[in-house]
């Protein structure tokens, strides 16, 4: 038996978006990571669930055809060791305000877990396109009045932290 803590790692931006590569290559020095995530972008689907799921391997764990609810369900009942925590994005956007309990994918694969009795974080991160680079997901951009105010002549350090992969 090994003291490192079992973490259940998913997101609703896809098992090939690349805030969860970032979160669950961070969460390996804590515990044993398990990514149970949807094999395309789910986002804004809430807390739906899907009444059959299929499952394929990933090189990071396991792609979900379904919802992040889904993924918490499958990492929870079949494929994996039961987790001690679920951790939920790193999501592209920043899920602010009360919608984001109806809404967002990630903070439901959070409330699903802790449905489950499993502690649960969901973790969210604003970055412009030119923090982030090319949009990848089939959103559409929100109104520029609803975005934080940038400067383009200022220089971002959390672009040279970012990693993208294809």
């Amino acid at each position: 038996m090994t003291d490192e803590p079992e973490i259940l790692v998913t997101n609703d931006d896809g098992i090939d978006a690349p805030g969860i590569r970032a979160l669950a290559e961070g969460l390996d020095d804590v515990g044993n990571v398990t990514v149970v995530a949807p094999a395309t972008d789910q986002s804004s689907t809430g807390r739906a669930m899907s009444r059959e799921v299929a499952v394929e391997e990933h090189e990071l764990g396991y792609a979900i055809d379904g919802t992040p609810t889904d993924c918490v369900v499958a990492g929870l009942e079949a494929l994996g060791p039961y987790p001690d925590v679920v951790v939920a994005g790193v999501n592209e956007g920043a899920n602010l305000g009360m919608y984001v309990l109806g809404r967002s994918g990630t903070v439901s694969a959070a409330v699903e877990a802790a449905f489950f009795g499993v502690p649960a974080v969901a973790s969210s991160l604003f970055l412009t396109e030119a923090d982030f680079g090319e949009r990848r997901s089939r959103r559409t951009t929100r109104p520029p009045s609803t975005r934080p105010p940038t400067s383009s002549s200022t220089p971002s350090t959390r672009a040279s932290s970012s990693t993208r992969t294809t």
